[in-house]
């Protein structure tokens, strides 16, 4: 098994055209938060659950795409994206997260007049809630359950540090 496949799981929001400043808008309606970078802001939900010590507080991130390149938030810049990914980080939390996971990705959806794809396929919510769900199960019979300090460990052992 493969462990970084199933370390953040991503699904993209498309079409899209919207100008970033309207995205912006639009995730601080829905609750998102944003942080900033010397390369720009990204743009993150937080959980609403208790977060153990070796787990994310990070529900969703956001990545925004141009043209296939990914860019940060800039306040004086205002480009057009085309997609946005949405990243569930599975292995850093427990499964019962997927839930608001889907509910606020499909919300988000909802917002932008856009459809949820999934490798490349749109993909409904039951259908995507069972995918996600067969690869916590997967982690759960080879290593641990999502969330738990021991698949955190297995996890940490793949990014060596220097």
């Amino acid at each position: 098994m493969n462990l970084k496949e199933y370390e953040e799981i991503f699904v993209s929001l498309s079409p899209l055209n919207v100008r970033f400043s309207q995205l912006a808008k639009i995730l601080y309606e829905l609750g998102f938060k944003r942080t900033g970078f010397s390369e720009g802001d990204v743009f993150y939900m937080l959980r609403s659950d208790q977060v153990e010590k070796c787990q994310t507080d990070t529900l969703i991130n956001v990545y925004t795409f141009s043209d296939g390149q990914e860019l940060f938030y800039f306040k004086n810049e205002d480009p057009v994206i085309d997609e946005v990914q949405l990243g569930y980080l599975l292995a850093s939390m427990p499964i019962e997260n997927l839930e608001s996971f889907i509910h606020q990705v499909w919300r988000l959806a909802n917002r932008l007049n856009s459809q949820v794809h999934y490798s490349g396929s749109a993909i409904s919510a039951t259908k995507l809630t069972a995918v996600i769900q067969s690869y916590a199960d997967e982690l759960t019979k080879s290593v641990d359950q999502p969330g738990s300090f021991k698949l955190h460990k297995a996890i940490s052992k793949l990014y060596p540090l220097p």
